[in-house]
């Protein structure tokens, strides 16, 4: 990720006050509910793929009036994998670490709504955060436009 700016270029557009990004190598990219489904679809539980297939979905689908019910798939996903913590969960003996402390740079990203969020921490040797490093753009990669179609 410390590269991720080598090939995300987000601009401004004159219809929209929210940045859009494509990838430098090919443009457009799907993000979402459809992205998650499409790359894991190999890696649901049996409860989820059952509901898939309940559903008349299987991957790839890139069609986004569909996207409700991979969310719905994504739902079973989480109760099943939750069901799987539980059952299998032992308190540890410790319920804590210790971490160490010093200077450096975080990096993390996660799935959001309008699109991917990605920060980028740098922390003092005092471990006060004394700003962000990189790219000018901050929090949501979105996708370039809407009803853009995707090149992968």
């Amino acid at each position: 990720m410390p590269d991720l700016d080598a090939h995300v270029v987000e601009e401004q557009v004159p219809y929209s006050t929210a940045l859009q990004a494509h990838l430098r190598e090919r443009g457009a990219y799907l993000c979402g509910p459809l992205a998650r489904f499409n790359l894991c679809f190999d890696r649901l539980s049996a409860a989820a793929r059952d509901a898939a297939d309940a559903l008349g979905i299987a991957a790839p689908c890139r069609n986004p009036f569909r996207s409700l019910l991979v969310r719905l798939v994504e739902i079973v996903q989480a109760l099943d994998e939750a069901r799987r913590i539980i059952l299998a969960y032992e308190p540890p003996e410790c319920p804590c670490v210790d971490v160490p402390h010093g200077a450096g740079t975080g990096h993390g990203c996660t799935e959001a709504p309008r699109g991917s969020l990605y920060h980028r921490y740098t922390v003092a040797e005092d471990d006060t955060i004394c700003g962000r490093s990189g790219p000018a753009w901050w929090g949501c990669l979105m996708p370039r436009r809407r009803g853009e179609p995707s090149t992968w």
